[in-house]
């Protein structure tokens, strides 16, 4: 048996067809959704409520072969993709081992992707960590998880790239020109979006580390007013 995990490549069709008991894959969505380079991203960045791990038999198609197993994970409003891959890994690995010895005993099921249902989760570059805060609350504060450790969410604060590692949603209603600098207080920066303020809780500024807003303002000044972007 060939067994691959995170690889990032299609195995050729005469790889695939050397072992007896062929290639296995554990992939990290509830196959046929989220197929591709960085399900653990886009599951978040599109406000999913749940995702899970999928062990599968590979075929010369990207994540399209047929289902073994699949473990079901619920997912919260926080989690960053970080924390849910480190989550994700044990799970993976735990499924991996009840799939093999399924394989060896001749009792592992196999299921047929239905292609209709299925989703694409395209690679991560840098470019899309940038903040737009014309979009709702919600769907920037689902973003700035997806990223989180990388690429890192980002916007631009007067002429400095300012990251953004955690937001919360507030119930503000949002009032001025999405990215305006509202408000600056120990809990955060509130800044307006599409429907209502997001409070920007943790932060890092060029050649300085990350800190909550209540730290870094402490010593630097951020001014209300200041449109982002």
């Amino acid at each position: 048996m060939i067994i691959v995990v995170a690889f990032g490549q299609i195995l050729p069709k005469e790889i695939l067809e050397i072992p007896k008991y062929g290639c296995v894959n554990v992939h990290v969505s509830l196959l046929p959704k989220y197929r591709g380079a960085a399900p653990i991203n886009w599951v978040i960045i599109n406000g999913e409520e749940k995702t899970g791990v999928s062990t599968m038999y590979m075929d010369e198609g990207l994540d399209t072969g047929d289902i073994i197993l699949q473990h079901e994970i619920d997912l919260n409003n926080e989690i960053t993709a970080g924390e849910l891959r480190d989550k994700i890994m044990y799970i993976g690995a735990d499924l991996l081992k009840e799939t093999v010895e399924m394989i060896a005993e001749g009792t592992a099921p196999r299921t047929v992707q239905i292609n209709e249902e299925s989703s694409y989760a395209a690679i991560m570059n840098k470019s899309l960590g940038k903040i737009d805060f014309s979009k709702s609350a919600k769907e920037i504060h689902n973003l700035v998880r997806g990223v989180n450790p990388w690429p890192s969410s980002y916007t631009t604060y007067e002429d400095d790239t300012m990251k953004v590692w955690k937001t919360k949603v507030t119930d503000k209603d949002s009032e001025d020109k999405p990215g305006t600098i509202v408000d600056v207080n120990k809990e955060g920066i509130g800044v307006c979006t599409k429907d209502k303020v997001i409070l920007l809780e943790e932060i890092q500024m060029p050649n300085k580390k990350r800190v909550l807003v209540s730290e870094y303002i402490k010593g630097n000044t951020i001014k209300t007013g200041v449109v982002l972007n």
